[in-house]
């Protein structure tokens, strides 16, 4: 079953994640702050499957990039929206910030 996933964060650990994703047949949508590392993806993702002797075409198909989730309300299968689910992440996990402390 293929489920769309979220990545926040285009950068080195970003980009890498959504490929693994992508390569597993999985739509994935990455957003990051800063729009020019946004406009990366697509060529280190290509760069790493060319690497490996894969053909990159059909990963890099499933990779989208946008500035920002907030237009993506639905992005879940069940209705739930990207917000929601940072929204639970942030309740179990707590603010890292005050856990560092």
């Amino acid at each position: 079953m293929s489920e769309r996933i979220a990545v926040v964060g285009a950068g080195l650990m970003g980009h890498g994640i959504a490929q693994v994703f992508a390569a597993a047949g999985h739509d994935v949508i990455v957003t990051d702050a800063v729009v020019e590392t946004l406009g990366t993806v697509a060529t280190r993702v290509a760069a790493n499957l060319e690497r490996l002797g894969a053909d990159p075409l059909p990963v890099v198909a499933r990779i989208t990039t946008e500035a920002s989730l907030a237009c993506r309300k639905n992005f879940r299968r069940d209705g739930g929206s990207v917000r929601d689910q940072l929204n639970a992440r942030d309740t179990t996990f707590g603010d890292y910030r005050t856990k560092k402390s």
